[in-house]
């Protein structure tokens, strides 16, 4: 072995741990900036929330529930859309809600994985498991990013607008066209040469993948009425289109960080850009991270119970077969 040899993985060993630690170190600041928010304006958010109308609760919690419900049974329609077969979809939502919880380990790829390996346990090839995965991630948040521009552009007739509109439109132009065939398959001979190895996945057509993307945008207009109505709760009269913006770009941004589940990046962002008094709209993140938090553990819950349930149903049918 060459002293090349040697030193190639220590640098990689080495480079792994300084993106590991800045990572922490980001995440850690978006916590304290988000934690500095709460405690300068403590008195104001404390006030905010005893007066919080509960009115206004309830609907953003059939909010968060339905779309996050939607998010997972969509699922079902990018494993169609890559060559998969239809399977059921309480089993479909139920792997997805288990798998999803992956996502509050650090690095969005641990959901992927969670994922993609339920999938391959309900007999799908590991090229249709982990495409589907994909595609679905990607159909989301483009899915998104369209939801963002139409709500800048919203605010920018209101004349609220809370951040720069560009910037949307861009990701929401390229990501269009990344999704077209001919571009998905030379990202992903680039990705096969930077991996080392070959990556088998299944790419639809550019005509389904738009269909499946915009079938996404119920659950950012979801989402995004589900932290519009908690904030709602807390101030009188927010500017509802910027609030709702900041909602969807602060998922976006959460996502593609490092941050489990975009811890602390998610409510900096909304704080940054809702448009509403500091200590309210951290109160008004912080609400809305405890409701989705709690039905992405109701959903793994509950999944894990079916998935557990219908296995066993299957076993004992197959028994009472073998044994007439």
């Amino acid at each position: 072995m060459t002293d090349d040899d040697r030193t190639a993985p220590s640098s990689r060993a080495r480079l792994k741990l300084v993106l590991r630690l800045a990572s922490v170190v980001f995440v850690a600041l978006c916590i304290a900036f988000v934690a500095h928010l709460l405690i300068r304006d403590w008195p104001k958010t404390v006030e905010a929330l005893r007066h919080a109308t509960v009115g206004y609760l309830v609907p953003a919690t059939f909010c968060a529930v339905g779309g996050m419900f939607y998010l997972a049974w969509r699922w079902g329609a990018a494993i169609l859309a890559v060559g998969g077969e239809r399977s059921g979809s309480h089993r479909v939502i139920s792997a997805f809600f288990v798998g999803e919880v992956g996502k509050y380990i650090p690095g969005a790829v641990w959901a992927m994985l969670g994922r993609g390996e339920l999938a391959r346990r309900e007999g799908y090839e590991r090229s249709i498991a982990y495409s589907s995965v994909g595609l679905s991630v990607i159909g989301c948040y483009l899915a998104a990013s369209v939801t963002a521009l139409v709500l800048a552009v919203v605010s920018l007739i209101g004349g609220s607008i809370s951040m720069p509109w560009w910037p949307i439109a861009l990701v929401a132009v390229v990501g269009i066209g990344a999704i077209h065939p001919s571009v998905s398959r030379r990202i992903v001979a680039l990705v096969s040469r930077i991996v080392g190895r070959t990556l088998t996945v299944e790419i639809p057509s550019w005509s389904r993948c738009l269909r499946l993307t915009l079938s996404y945008i119920p659950v950012w207009i979801l989402t995004a009425a589900a932290t519009t109505l908690i904030t709602r709760s807390l101030v009188d009269h927010p500017p509802i289109a910027r609030v709702a913006l900041a909602a969807v770009v602060s998922w976006i941004i959460g996502f593609i960080t490092p941050s489990p589940g975009g811890l602390g990046v998610r409510e900096a962002v909304f704080v940054t850009f809702a448009g509403v008094a500091a200590g309210p709209a951290a109160a008004a993140a912080i609400l809305a991270r405890v409701l989705f938090v709690l039905v992405d553990c109701l959903g793994a819950g509950v999944g894990w119970l079916v998935l557990r349930s219908t296995e066993s149903t299957s076993v004992l049918i197959s028994t009472r077969r073998g044994t007439l």
